[in-house]
């Protein structure tokens, strides 16, 4: 596996591509996901717990990793991505418990980096 920082960067690279490429299309997606991403009946951390989730699911090892670090950066702990992670696992099975290493491996990676920021 790539390291977590270096899909993370992958990620933002490929949506500024598909920027470049089709901006009006690029905006209006930008657009649905700040207005699916805020608060409202569920908080904006649980919304990313449920994206982890969901990007453990579908096997995304860049959707993982960025809906992690949006998660950790909006107050979710271990316990909590780790949790959703199991339930992922429960209705997924052994392929999704094995992507949930994933998870494991870009919070210990970005918390570290917070604590050098801090």
């Amino acid at each position: 596996m790539r390291s977590t920082k270096i899909l993370y960067d992958e990620a933002k690279h490929t949506f500024n591509q598909l920027n470049a490429f089709n901006p009006k299309a690029i905006k209006g997606f930008t657009q649905y996901i700040h207005s699916a991403e805020k608060d409202g009946a569920l908080s904006a951390k649980i919304k990313q717990i449920i994206m982890v989730s969901v990007s453990v699911a579908q096997q995304c090892e860049w959707c993982i990793v960025y809906h992690t670090r949006k998660a950790l950066d909006y107050g979710a702990t271990r316990d909590e991505l780790l949790e959703a992670c199991m339930v992922t696992g429960l209705m997924g099975g052994g392929p999704s418990m094995m992507y949930s290493g994933i998870v494991i491996s870009t919070i210990e990676d970005f918390q570290k980096e917070n604590e050098k920021i801090n």
